[in-house]
């Protein structure tokens, strides 16, 4: 197992200076050991693989409640964690109506997000930064949801790992996938992959406790016949693989919210009651010998901008979140001149 120690991280201090240290606004940690060598993934069971224990560790000794912490790499720590461009894992789910059963691990937030390392992220356009961390918080509530078509369509609406939406959704390109769709009123429907990426959908918004039920608009589902072009439901969105537009045809299934509760219930909490400030703790895990530069933590906190703003906007402004770290003393001393003298100037 990987041991954790707290670090600071400007780039003044010696490669072995170990302490409780916040900066700015995340928490940087350093795993030691012999087990390093084994690097950063999510193999073990969940609260014990090295994610896990990350996300421990950045709460020791905080009396501070966040909502979820999101965890990124430093550029010196080997990341193992197969093809995944980041993801959520989800500790404590204590809503109703998704479609999911509930978790209750023994860890004090709901969520870890994992989200790379800062710098995967300049390949992005902001639009698509932003889509991405509202598709990881947004998997906190999302997308599971069954309805009632017959035994064999029961999930319907769902596509890849049954956590996201079908292809054949209609979703204005919504964060947790799907397409936007243009009925041509002819059997066939026609993906727009220029509209957005978008926010959360009237159906998203309901299941995360922001909208309530009555103004969920109807939405539909294409069942494809076998001019689907080789598309799955499990396909990914036109607009985030850049591959499209694509006509099929199909069936129009015509969905209403009615159809949604009569099939997981009521989602609970609902609006009057759902948590609309949402508190995230950012920690970046870097390698033993790492240090981490001004620049690094500029881009972070250009990056927690840019994620702030976009799940602001595709709530509707219903909702926000926040990176801000609470200073319960773990903070970065002011720091002397240096008596140590770097390797590189002996």
């Amino acid at each position: 197992m990987i041991t954790w120690m707290m670090a600071s991280a400007l780039a003044q201090t010696p490669p072995d200076t170990f302490g409780g240290y916040d900066v700015g606004d995340a928490m940087v940690l350093r795993p030691v050991g012999a087990a390093w060598a084994d690097g950063f993934s999510v193999d073990g069971p969940v609260t014990e693989s090295p994610f896990d224990r990350a996300i421990l560790t950045s709460l020791t000794r905080r009396a501070t409640d966040y909502d979820f912490v999101m965890v990124l790499l430093g550029q010196g720590v080997p990341r193992q964690m197969g093809s995944a461009l980041a993801f959520n894992r989800t500790y404590d789910r204590d809503v109703a109506g998704t479609g999911r059963w509930q978790v209750d691990y023994d860890v004090a937030v709901q969520s870890g997000l994992y989200m790379n390392r800062t710098t995967v992220w300049d390949a992005y356009t902001e639009a698509q930064r932003q889509w991405v961390f509202n598709h990881e918080l947004g998997h906190h509530w999302l997308a599971y949801l069954q309805v009632n078509l017959d035994r064999d369509r029961e999930r319907a609406l769902l596509g890849r790992q049954l956590g996201h939406w079908s292809y054949f959704l209609h979703t204005d390109n919504a964060p947790m996938e799907g397409n936007a769709w243009l009925d041509n009123g002819d059997g066939t429907f026609t993906t727009e992959p220029s509209v957005g990426p978008g926010g959360y959908s009237d159906l998203e918004l309901y299941v995360m406790g922001l909208l309530p039920p009555e103004e969920v608009r109807p939405f539909f589902l294409i069942e494809p016949d076998d001019n689907a072009k080789g598309r799955l439901p499990s396909s990914s969105p036109d607009h985030w693989a850049n591959d499209g537009p694509h006509t099929v045809s199909g069936e129009r299934i015509d969905l209403t919210i009615d159809d949604i509760v009569a099939a997981n219930g009521p989602a609970t909490p609902g609006p009057d009651d759902s948590d609309r400030d949402l508190s995230i703790l950012t920690v970046l895990v870097v390698a033993p010998e790492e240090l981490v530069e001004e620049q690094d933590l500029q881009r972070l906190a250009d990056l927690q901008e840019q994620w702030a703003a976009g799940f602001h906007t595709a709530t509707r402004q219903l909702a926000q979140v926040s990176f801000d770290v609470v200073d319960e003393g773990l903070s970065v001393p002011p720091i002397e001149a240096p008596t140590w003298i770097p390797e590189a100037a002996r």
